[in-house]
Formats: C-alpha cells, sequence, structure tokens
C-alpha cells in the first residue's frame, strides 16, 4: 500500500526538524523542571544530571515521536514542568502548565487524577 499523501523528502526533514525543535524547546526544559522540582538540597549533582539525562533520553519519545510525527514531547514537557512547580508548591503555575499540556494533547489526562490528588492534598494538608 502507498501512501496517499503529500511525502516528498523535504516534508519529512520539515516534520522532522520541527518535532526536535518542539522538545528542544518545551520538552527539555520541562524535564529539568521536573527534576529540580523532585529533588532535594542532599541531592548529589551527578544524581540530578543522571536523573535529566534519562529523562532526555527516553527511548519511545524519541522513537516514537520523531519517527511518526506525534508531537507527544510537547504534552509531556508541559506534563513534567507542572509536576515540577506542584511539587514546589508553585500550585498556580502547576496548573497553568497541566492544563496546557491537557489542551494539546488529551493523552494527558491519564495524568490527571495524580494531579487532582496531589493539588487536593496541598489544599488540606497545606
Amino acid at each position: 500500500h502507498t501512501s496517499r499523501g503529500h511525502e516528498s523528502a523535504r516534508c519529512r526533514l520539515f516534520m522532522r526538524a520541527s518535532v526536535i525543535l518542539s522538545d528542544l524547546i518545551v520538552y527539555l526544559p520541562g524535564a529539568a523542571c521536573a527534576v529540580w522540582g523532585f529533588s532535594s538540597k542532599q541531592e548529589a549533582a551527578k544524581v540530578r544530571v543522571l536523573a535529566l539525562l534519562t529523562l532526555w533520553w527516553l527511548p519511545p519519545l524519541l522513537l516514537i515521536d520523531h519517527g511518526h510525527f506525534q508531537y507527544n514531547g510537547v504534552c509531556f514537557g508541559l506534563c513534567l514542568a507542572a509536576a515540577g512547580c506542584v511539587a514546589r508548591r508553585r500550585i498556580l503555575i502547576g496548573s497553568l502548565l497541566f492544563t496546557s499540556g491537557l489542551l494539546f494533547k488529551q493523552i494527558a489526562l491519564y495524568f490527571a487524577p495524580a494531579f487532582f490528588f496531589g493539588i487536593l492534598a496541598h489544599c488540606l494538608f497545606g
């Protein structure tokens, strides 16, 4: 079977470049925000760097997202940044980031219960 869509080499190059650029702009800073949000001052810098590299080199994101132009990195980057903000008790910013991720791709709905109970716990127990 052949595709009925537009499949020029320039088009594929543009699409791959746009996915990689969106990851550089949104996913990588979001992962850094999550590592910053969940790390403590007692953790060694080596542990933080290892956690960051683990998130940056996530195989499903590299293989699927960059190969099939899904732009999941934008959604996951916004959700990771939101989680980091909620962990640091910046609830409003975290809520805005999570809502942005949810509006970008509805796959973020799977994370909604965790955010709901995390924010509820913050409201109830301070």
